[in-house]
């Protein structure tokens, strides 16, 4: 049994309408390669924790893994946070200690 495509839950969960849906499909067409979740967030259509849900719906794991789950949903939030960052302008700054 095939997967259910990720936009179609983000429907059926109420998060967007099926005009978003269509929106985002056309922006990943002109983006080929960006995934249709990160691209969601970005346009402020869903949050992290409804792209976390949807994917658990789509997944629908009979048993979870808690270490391997908990590695993906701290890159999940680090890209979400990367995104923020990015869209509100702004730089994160690294100090480096002398040796």
């Amino acid at each position: 049994m095939a997967a259910r495509r990720i936009g179609q839950i983000f429907v059926d969960l109420g998060f967007i309408t099926d005009e978003q849906l269509d929106m985002l499909v056309e922006e990943q067409s002109q983006n080929p390669g960006r995934l249709i979740g990160r691209i969601a967030m970005e346009m402020g259509l869903l949050v992290e924790d409804q792209l976390a849900q949807a994917l658990a719906e789509q997944m629908n794991p009979k048993h979870v893994m808690l270490r391997a789950w908990s590695v993906w949903l701290q890159h999940l939030i680090s890209s979400a946070r990367r995104q923020i960052a990015m869209s509100n302008g702004i730089v994160r700054t690294l100090a480096r200690r002398k040796e």
